[in-house]
């Protein structure tokens, strides 16, 4: 069998989803979630690889669900390192801490409710290690001093990981020139 490098043309991908419960916005939401925690990952690793200290403080902003905390504390729970977040949404904070529990790190997973715009009120400079700022900061009404305040919580030789979704990736494009709306949805039937 040859296999060839197909175009996606706008009818290509009309029919795509015309074909499968799948939605435009959960295909990229999904794909965008195992990129991102993907290189989060990556860069937590060779943070870790370049250190020498004992002990390491991580702090991740708008944690949502906890992925990424829960994928480092599972990957590097031999070490001495707490994990710390702040996510304004209630309901996120307890659930990460209801997780924590049920999987034995509530020793090293504490999180608490709060706006990251207040970060410089909750927090000493120099507090934390690695930072980690994923699909948050384009929500903010002031990125840069969302920004500035990392760099005022980030102990010397530490680093900050900032990620955004990329709005000019392939599926994006496609579904802009289609006018396809970027919006979570159920995955209850194609676009029409």
């Amino acid at each position: 069998m040859v296999y060839q490098k197909m175009k996606i043309t706008p009818d290509i991908l009309k029919f795509f989803l015309s074909q499968t419960d799948l939605c435009y916005s959960n295909y990229t939401i999904h794909y965008s979630w195992w990129k991102t925690r993907f290189r989060v990952m990556e860069a937590f690793r060779q943070f870790i690889q370049s250190q020498n200290k004992t002990s390491i403080r991580v702090f991740d902003i708008g944690f949502g669900y906890g992925h990424n905390l829960f994928l480092m504390a599972k990957e590097f729970n031999s070490k001495d390192i707490r994990f710390f977040g702040i996510d304004i949404n209630l309901d996120y904070v307890e659930y990460v801490k209801k997780r924590a529990d049920y999987e034995g790190y509530s020793n090293i997973i504490e999180v608490c409710q709060g706006d990251i715009q207040e970060l410089a009120e909750r927090f000493s400079p120099a507090t934390f290690d690695f930072i980690v700022c994923s699909e948050v900061i384009e929500h903010l009404q002031d990125p840069r001093k969302a920004i500035l305040d990392c760099s005022r919580l980030l102990a010397p030789g530490g680093w900050v990981v900032i990620t955004t979704p990329n709005a000019r990736n392939a599926i994006s494009k496609l579904a802009g020139s289609l006018r396809l709306k970027r919006k979570q949805c159920e995955a209850s039937g194609p676009i029409k």
